[in-house]
């Protein structure tokens, strides 16, 4: 992302109310968990924005509805595709699929908090597994907090530099 791009989006944010920017940054991070756009940028701009506290409640929002229509995605509609494309891609996440049925919630977690694969791709991955939905989804709200808020917090270091 360029830097003039980049300083454009925080001044667009900025000049939005605090729920309007709100609103803004969860859609970016939901449709970027889709559409393979890497959120770290959205997240620290959350930071910067929101400050540390909200800036990692909206951003841990935006991902986890991110991670969550990705999951849905591949579990109910692109699953051959994901198997075809995203699987070999990765394939050591077959290493997990027996833990992913075991223990899902912890797998999940440990995928979360050890960024062993690429968030977004993981979303779509997990979604063709035998994890259970519910295993999942609480596994990545609770395992993507500690990484977002590093970001968020990073995001508003930036704001009290300047």
């Amino acid at each position: 992302m360029s830097e003039s791009y980049l300083e454009s989006l925080i001044f667009f944010i900025e000049a939005q109310d605090k729920l309007l920017a709100s609103f803004y940054l969860i859609l970016g991070k939901t449709l970027g968990g889709v559409l393979f756009i890497p959120g770290t940028p959205l997240t620290i701009l959350s930071g910067v924005v929101l400050g540390t506290f909200w800036g990692t409640v909206v951003a841990v929002i935006g991902n986890l509805l991110g991670a969550t229509l990705a999951f849905l995605l591949a579990r109910y509609f692109l699953f051959n595709y994901v198997q075809e494309k995203l699987l070999k891609k990765y394939p050591k996440i077959d290493e997990y699929e027996n833990k992913l049925f075991k223990n899902g919630f912890w797998t999940v977690v440990f995928l979360r908090l050890v960024p062993l694969f690429p968030f977004n791709a993981l979303n779509f991955v997990l979604g063709v597994t035998q994890v259970k939905f519910k295993e999942y989804f609480l596994g990545t709200a609770i395992g993507i907090i500690p990484g977002t808020f590093a970001f968020v917090y990073l995001g508003e270091s930036f704001k009290m530099l300047s």
